[in-house]
């Protein structure tokens, strides 16, 4: 990655929009909202389809193109088990020894909790 491409990213990433190619094939980057804001940096063909392949660009609704924004790490935990939380308990190994062991620090429910909830009918 060349240090225009790194710059041009960081324009992009702060709000900066690329505007269409002039007669000469260069691309115009400009930080302001419309394009009576000077431009800022311009941009040659190499460093554009830098630019398309990382972040990527998306259509400007007034013409142009603006950066992709980068994918986040997501901070919810994967999909899984409703209740189970993943830990380690310690256990007494055949031998006499405590070792921990993974297990689900979760409250299980009682052993009878589905029969309690059927409902009851009177004999009749």
């Amino acid at each position: 990655m060349s240090g225009l491409t790194a710059r041009a990213r960081g324009l992009l990433a702060r709000g900066g929009w690329i505007d269409v190619a002039g007669p000469d094939r260069t691309y115009a980057l400009r930080v302001g909202g419309d394009r009576r804001a000077r431009a800022t940096m311009t941009l040659n063909e190499t460093i554009f389809r830098d630019l398309i392949e990382t972040p990527g660009l998306k259509a400007r609704a007034g013409g142009g193109w603006i950066g992709r924004p980068a994918p986040t790490v997501s901070s919810t935990p994967p999909p899984g088990a409703p209740g189970r939380i993943e830990g380690e308990r310690p256990m007494m190994d055949p031998d006499g020894r405590l070792t921990l062991r993974r297990a689900n620090l979760g409250k299980a429910p009682s052993p009878g909790w589905p029969v309690a909830r059927m409902p009851t009918v009177a004999p009749g």
